[in-house]
């Protein structure tokens, strides 16, 4: 949450001084020499590294199932075991 308090007013003053340039028609060559493939850069990078989280988040949960599923499946073994060697009796 604290994040957010930082982000959200940097983004709208990124966008809004790009979106005063435009309505203005000044700096067009900082714009789109210097302003626009920053800008393309920090997007770029910031969806990469979100992707990157949500699929090792993803294959994270993936490991954990798969763990679960073996456990689950060897105290069903030991169960039918044991009650093998009582029905044995």
């Amino acid at each position: 949450m604290m994040k957010m308090k930082f982000i959200m007013p940097g983004i709208c003053f990124i966008f809004g001084v790009g979106a005063g340039w435009i309505a203005q028609g000044r700096h067009w060559d900082i714009l789109f020499v210097s302003y626009l493939p920053a800008l393309v850069t920090l997007v770029a990078a910031f969806l990469g590294a979100k992707y990157a989280f949500e699929f090792q988040r993803a294959k994270e949960k993936d490991d954990i199932r798969r763990k679960d599923l073996v456990n689950g499946n060897n105290a069903l073994f030991n169960l039918y075991r044991m009650l093998n060697t009582l029905l044995n009796y």
